[in-house]
């Protein structure tokens, strides 16, 4: 019985898997300026929740900086390289000076 349990653990792990992935390529990732970092953010910021959870905020750089450590302190599977190749792209278009997506150019 223990290994029938195990298997049916493991394939709802891989179902939630699945499920997870999809939902993260299922976000419009249009939405991100292109630019360095772009894709480092994507990767690693979609593995626990929509990016577009971030780029709501305009932050300034410390503030950035801030945020993306918070979320390498709670687990974020991220080197320090890419921390701060992330912070940079969200510090260069999602600055208090750039609007809001859709509010205008």
């Amino acid at each position: 019985m223990s290994g029938l349990l195990r298997f049916a653990a493991l394939r709802l792990a891989a179902l939630g898997t699945i499920l997870f992935t999809a939902s993260a390529i299922a976000e419009d990732t249009t939405l991100y300026p292109p630019g360095p970092g772009r894709e480092v953010f994507i990767r690693i910021c979609t593995r626990c929740h929509e990016a577009a959870n971030a780029t709501k905020l305009r932050l300034t750089r410390r503030q950035w900086q801030g945020k993306v450590y918070q979320q390498a302190d709670r687990g974020a599977e991220v080197s320090g390289e890419e921390l701060d190749q992330i912070v940079d792209y969200l510090a260069k278009n999602f600055s208090p000076d750039k609007p809001a997506a859709g509010l205008g150019k």
